[in-house]
């Protein structure tokens, strides 16, 4: 599944950040095939992962599900969701990789990050909204003149969470979910 390494990078940095332990990057945990990596090495590796594994926009691929494991959009589509999670790991190892004085990775990552931004920015905000994603066929997905599902709450969030949203777009983003995805039962994934 594309975002499964993806969730690796705010738990990391959430760590980090609650307990002051930066030296849990240079721990060492081994891989499910038995070869080990540093944590940092290990999001390094995710980082190369999703970079390898890319649809026909630039956008990382769905693989065989995002999040939301009803949504097919196939092996080549892309998640928007995903792309933004993945523009959130490339802003967190930039960090990590600042700190630990890693000068040409940073440089890199920061190439990746105007270029990523970019191009969900391009692909993925559309009238008041982001979309939900690209099937392998090169259908979007929560467009806004759909006429069913239109506005999908992880987009929208995963825009804010992640920095990539400017402040005019993550307070229109965010209106609209209030507006149209929120119930007194919590918010809805998607409407209509």
């Amino acid at each position: 599944r594309a975002d499964d390494a993806l969730w690796l990078f705010p738990t990391v940095y959430k760590y980090i950040a609650e307990t002051g332990d930066t030296e849990f990057l240079d721990e060492v945990i081994p891989f499910a095939d038995a070869e080990a990596d540093s944590v940092y090495g290990h999001l390094k590796r995710a980082v190369s992962f999703s970079l390898g594994h890319l649809g026909p926009h630039g956008m990382p691929a769905g693989l065989y599900a995002d999040w939301n494991d009803c949504l097919r959009l196939g092996e080549k589509g892309e998640s928007s969701f995903v792309a933004m999670q993945f523009y959130y790991a490339l802003v967190i190892l930039k960090r990590f990789s600042e700190y630990r004085e890693d000068a040409d990775y940073t440089k890199y990552l920061e190439g990746k990050i105007a270029e990523t931004g970019a191009l969900i920015q391009k692909l993925c905000w559309d009238n008041e909204r982001f979309i939900r994603g690209y099937t392998e066929a090169g259908e979007r997905i929560g467009a806004a003149a759909d006429p069913e599902a239109s506005l999908w709450l992880n987009p929208q969030s995963w825009a804010v969470i992640s920095g990539l949203a400017d402040s005019g777009q993550a307070d229109t983003a965010l209106t609209n979910v209030y507006e149209n995805l929120n119930t007194q039962y919590g918010a809805l994934l998607m409407d209509p």
